[in-house]
């Protein structure tokens, strides 16, 4: 497995700058610019290939690619909602979609995701040397109304993040925040595979 690849990007950050702001009874604009890196900022940290905690805090298409088929391929980014592809390479690079019918997404107990494909299925043989198999998935909490649905402790963990940041009392306090905001996040720890 290679390292996913962002296809479609969130819509919506999981936190706005209005929320943050009424959090810290700011009533001016002078600061929204430095709350909304605040809060990118901390998305950043929890989000993704590289976070904290591996996850899509926000609905969003990743690409994970792969040296070859398997029967079952886990897809590193949760929490994963559908598989929109499923791409290979022949030995020349030209690609081509397995059909839908051949493959299903299934999650195991320990929070981890995968496309897992059918017996009957027959895998494509003489693929392309390099990352031949590509899969495309949704993973992240869906957007409702124009909002992120992401989990209310994911929420405050992001707001405490960036309270820490903009705050001054915060930084003062902040061992006792960074052990608040660990407790929120620490159902979403990555599944051991």
């Amino acid at each position: 497995m290679f390292g996913p690849v962002l296809v479609t990007p969130a819509t919506v950050l999981p936190v706005t700058v209005d929320e943050i702001k009424e959090d810290l009874r700011i009533d001016s604009a002078d600061k929204d610019t430095q709350i909304d890196r605040a809060i990118r900022s901390a998305v950043a940290h929890y989000e993704g290939w590289t976070g904290k905690l591996g996850i899509s805090l926000v609905e969003q298409t990743w690409r994970v690619s792969f040296g070859r088929f398997e029967r079952s391929m886990f897809l590193p980014l949760r929490p994963v909602h559908s598989i929109t592809a499923v791409n290979w390479k022949d030995a020349n690079g030209i690609s081509d979609a397995v059909d839908s019918d051949h493959y299903l997404l299934q999650h195991d107990a320990g929070g981890a995701s995968y496309v897992s494909f059918f017996n009957s299925y027959a895998f494509p043989s003489a693929l392309f040397e390099k990352a031949p198999v590509s899969v495309d998935y949704v993973a992240g909490w869906p957007v409702k109304d124009g909002k992120a649905t992401t989990p209310e402790d994911l929420k405050a963990a992001i707001r405490m993040r960036v309270q820490m940041e903009i705050d001054e009392a915060a930084s003062v306090n902040r061992e006792i925040l960074k052990d608040f905001e660990r407790e929120l996040r620490s159902n979403y720890k990555p599944p051991r595979i």
